[in-house]
């Protein structure tokens, strides 16, 4: 008698899947976004700035070899000065000798004012971008400076011509050059500053 086989095992259960969680993906997702983009947001900070210390620079070294120009001429025109002292004496007991004396020293005055004119003339055409506050407090400060030693060379020349003519001499120069001081320092890039602070210390002496 044939034996009818017997029926096949059934299959095995399925395997169980467990279920998505969609909203942790968007959070893992959203975390790396997050992360990638402070990143760029941080070199791209940087990389401003160190733009943005670049064109202080640039304006700075402008100033600077402005000021050593206005320098150069103020004591070129002190050294005749002293020349003049020397040839002349300090002091004259003659009337002629005091107006020959006041007289080369507006000669001088005459000459320092008009290299000093072409200085400042350059330095009131520099610009600074607008957030560059304490590059423009520098320069305008420097500005005044040479103003007051502007008004020092006419009050020179004009004794030169009229000896009975008195003015204060200095007061304005020392006030205006202490301003300058402090803002000149204030504005010294914080990168890129090659020479800046030495330049600053040996020219304005702090």
């Amino acid at each position: 008698m044939t034996q009818i086989p017997p029926p096949p095992p059934p299959p095995p259960p399925p395997l169980s899947v467990p279920p998505a969680h969609p909203s942790r993906n968007w959070a893992v997702i959203g975390l790396i976004v997050a992360v990638v983009a402070a990143g760029l947001l941080v070199v791209l900070a940087g990389g401003l700035y160190v733009a943005d210390q670049f064109v202080r620079a640039q304006e700075y070294a402008q100033f600077q070899s402005a000021t050593t120009r206005a320098e150069d001429v103020m004591e070129v025109a002190g050294a005749r000065y002293d020349e003049i002292v020397k040839e002349t004496g300090t002091s004259n007991t003659t009337p002629e000798g005091f107006i020959a004396q006041w007289k080369k020293f507006g000669a001088v005055a005459e000459e320092a004012s008009v290299d000093l004119a072409v200085v400042q003339a350059e330095m009131s055409r520099q610009s600074a971008l607008p957030w560059h506050t304490a590059m423009d407090r520098a320069r305008e400060d420097y500005l005044a400076h040479i103003d007051a030693w502007m008004d020092e060379y006419a009050d020179f020349a004009r004794k030169g011509l009229d000896p009975d003519y008195t003015f204060d001499n200095g007061t304005l120069i020392n006030q205006t050059w202490a301003i300058a001081q402090v803002s000149s320092k204030d504005a010294i890039p914080t990168l890129f500053s090659g020479g800046f602070a030495d330049w600053q210390a040996q020219e304005f002496g702090n």
